[in-house]
């Protein structure tokens, strides 16, 4: 979801800067996730693994 969104968000700024980050709960999803960023150059250490709710894996970082 995090790529088609950054893909949709460059066709209406092709100048936008982004870097996607995200957390997800389930691993197979997690794994195709952090697959897509690798193709797409992204860091992959932007995407965590765990509950959002109830263990923050990105506690500390802001967002815009």
């Amino acid at each position: 979801m995090g790529t088609v969104a950054a893909e949709y968000l460059f066709e209406l700024n092709p100048r936008a800067r982004l870097t996607l980050f995200g957390q997800e709960l389930n691993p197979e999803s997690y794994a195709i996730c952090k697959a897509d960023m690798l193709i797409r150059g992204q860091d992959i250490s932007n995407i965590v693994l765990g509950n959002t709710l109830s263990d923050d894996g990105l506690l500390g970082k802001l967002f815009d």
